[in-house]
């Protein structure tokens, strides 16, 4: 593929300067001043919930999640509490960090009502006096040691399990045609806006229950992915012909465009917002530091890992899967052994687009927030993990979006959060420069 091959070649002609590059981003990025983190935010908001005639022993504030903190704090004869404060996606650039769920342990959720008062109140002048303050003890003891390592790696593997699905659908078509689908990011948009929407509607009707709610925006986010999916390669890509590589490539971009805008007009600019929908967890204690381990990461990254079974066994145990693997080798050949190419293809199309529309579900369920705009970031990095892990292996695209999982989340924990994405561009490159095959690709999926 001509864009694959420039890219190596330019990776290897110019690696020296995006190395040097690289590192002037480092030292620009550990000179940066931080802003207000969400740590203080939520510690500005244990005051709302502490008794006024008691004092009160907080302990050290704990990143739970990208955009998740936990606070624990005590008072007279063993009595405890705990506030976790979930946060609104990209809400660390702003000054005051949009609230979109707040739990405790005596009271469990707030309600929308509640946490409407609460974020008023925390606007209040004088609300909430913070005791931490970046660049004290308080800091050092949260972002060091071996609980916060341990924190970061799980969040990692949530982060990962959300990439991983999208990346497979990247893998499944270019292991089929050759081609890279740039609007997968988009369609994972519409997954994660009709997954709102399906919750949204079943809420208002009454039913309150996760293992209802989660479970019926799966049914319908996968059935309207694979109908998607058909309606895309009957309309856009069987007309263009299956030898042509660049006309399919613009066809991608101008379908993102279309279906990124279609959304915007539609729903609007404005995000939109889900409550946590499953509660609790797991709290490890390592010394001083606390480790937190949700039931939310814990049923997404078993719902990835069900789907990553299910795909493996179909590919290799049922009659779709072997024509699959004969289209994959050898199209024209399976077609004079009268394998249905045009089927095949189409049923490939579905599965895709319905894996993509999934990994939205999971990014709005784990992050609570989604808009027209997310699908360019979660595409990039999915298609990141498919071309590190091998572009057309299906293992190796899930192996490499836990990769960029892991970088993205180790490298907005211990170097700079605004920096994330940028970590990921770099790992792109180096990959390319270091095996441009992929781990688990070899030179024949990769030299056209």
């Amino acid at each position: 593929m001509q864009i694959m091959a420039f890219l190596r070649r330019y990776a290897r002609r110019y690696h020296l300067g995006i190395a040097s590059a690289f590192l002037t981003v480092l030292l620009l990025t550990a000179c940066e001043k931080e802003p207000r983190d969400l740590l203080a935010a939520c510690t500005d908001l244990v005051a709302a919930f502490e008794p006024a005639d008691r004092p009160v022993t907080r302990g050290v504030p704990q990143v739970v999640g990208p955009l998740s903190v936990r606070i624990e704090f005590s008072w007279g004869a063993g009595e405890r509490d705990a506030l976790t404060c979930h946060f609104a996606a990209r809400a660390q650039a702003l000054e005051t960090p949009p609230l979109r769920a707040v739990e405790t342990l005596r009271r469990g959720a707030l309600s929308d009502r509640e946490l409407m008062v609460l974020d008023l109140w925390a606007r209040l002048p004088g609300a909430g006096p913070t005791l931490y303050q970046p660049g004290q003890v308080w800091e050092k003891q949260a972002l060091s040691g071996t609980a916060y390592f341990v924190q970061q790696m799980l969040n990692a593997l949530s982060v990962g399990s959300l990439y991983a699905l999208i990346a497979v659908g990247y893998a499944l078509i270019f292991s089929l045609l050759e081609i890279v689908n740039f609007a997968f990011g988009e369609l994972a948009m519409v997954g994660s806006i009709l997954a709102v929407i399906v919750i949204l509607l079943l809420g208002g009707a009454g039913v309150d229950s996760a293992w209802v709610l989660l479970p019926a925006a799966v049914m319908a986010v996968l059935a309207y992915g694979g109908v998607l999916g058909a309606v895309i390669d009957r309309s856009v890509y069987r007309p263009l012909g299956r030898d042509s590589r660049l006309t399919p490539l613009v066809a991608a971009i101008g379908l993102a465009l279309v279906v990124q805008n279609s959304v915007l007009l539609a729903q609007g600019a404005r995000s939109k917002y889900l409550p946590p929908l499953i509660g609790g967890g797991w709290t490890l204690h390592l010394g001083e530091s606390t480790v937190r381990f949700s039931f939310n990461q814990l049923t997404l990254m078993l719902l990835t890992l069900c789907v990553g079974i299910a795909l493996h066994y179909s590919v290799q145990r049922t009659r779709f899967g072997r024509d699959l693997r004969a289209c994959a080798a050898d199209p024209k050949m399976a077609a004079l052994l009268g394998v249905p190419v045009d089927k095949v293809i189409a049923r490939a199309f579905m599965l895709s687009t319905a894996l993509a529309g999934l990994g939205g579900l999971v990014s709005v369920v784990y992050y609570g927030q989604t808009d027209h705009s997310i699908g360019l970031a979660l595409g990039f990095k999915a298609l990141t993990g498919a071309i590190l892990g091998g572009i057309g292996s299906l293992t190796g695209a899930m192996a490499g979006a836990l990769l960029v999982g892991l970088v993205e989340i180790l490298f907005a924990g211990f170097v700079s959060n605004e920096m994330r994405d940028l970590a990921v561009f770099v790992l792109l490159v180096g990959g390319l420069i270091v095996r441009p095959t992929g781990v688990f690709g070899t030179k024949n999926e990769t030299s056209s």
